[in-house]
């Protein structure tokens, strides 16, 4: 489990992104990536997970000052997933690093933890509903709490693909941003770094959003 905390920060502190002033999203820009089919860990071993947890395709959208966050999986994600052995909840979500400068400490992770992640987009199962949430980490800057908001999804007809959407007020109105797309198991709740990371796209470093 360390082992995947450790890759997954120390991932994140390897890539970077170009942030700009604040200012409205208006014309449409996507920045997209694809990512190899099997390439999963399952606990921390490079045994098979279930398709429904391995990235093929993920996508960031922006749009009319809003933003979609869209995940494509090599198989349907089930009404009702199971939950492995010991595992409390499931995550398909987005990172973004819209200030390549700071690092936050603390939530969703263990407190202390710093990762250069402001804000989080998160389609969330807790073997009883889904839910999606963004999670702005930036009041961790400064001594606060970091704010978890509801925000809207949606699956596809086959369930392969799941889009979750925010406003780019939301998260800063940022003018660019490094992100990627990762799923997680997590034994614990949100707040520690009982997790396991099952799959990544990019594999290494951040996408660019707008693409360069």
């Amino acid at each position: 489990m360390r082992r995947f905390f450790l890759a997954f920060g120390s991932a994140l502190l390897l890539a970077g992104a170009l942030v700009g002033a604040a200012e409205p999203v208006s014309a449409a820009s996507t920045s997209a990536v694809s990512d190899p089919s099997g390439d999963v860990f399952f606990h921390g071993t490079p045994l098979p997970a279930p398709g429904y947890r391995d990235i093929v395709q993920a996508m960031v959208t922006s749009e009319d000052s809003s933003f979609t966050f869209v995940m494509d999986v090599a198989a349907p994600i089930p009404s009702n997933p199971a939950l492995p052995p010991g595992i409390k909840q499931l995550t398909w979500h987005f990172v973004l690093n819209t200030n390549p400068a700071t690092a936050p400490k603390g939530y969703p992770f263990a407190p202390g933890n710093a990762a250069p992640a402001e804000y989080l987009v998160m389609l969330i199962w807790d073997g009883t509903a889904f839910t999606a949430s963004l999670v702005d980490r930036t009041p961790l800057l400064t001594g606060g709490q970091a704010a978890v908001n509801p925000i809207s999804f949606s699956f596809s007809g086959d369930r392969s693909e799941v889009t979750l959407s925010a406003s780019a007020a939301a998260i800063g109105g940022p003018s660019s941003f490094g992100w990627r797309a990762l799923t997680m198991d997590w034994a614990a709740p949100f707040g520690t770094s009982a997790f396991f990371e099952v799959d990544r796209a990019p594999n290494a470093g951040f996408a660019s959003w707008p693409e360069e």
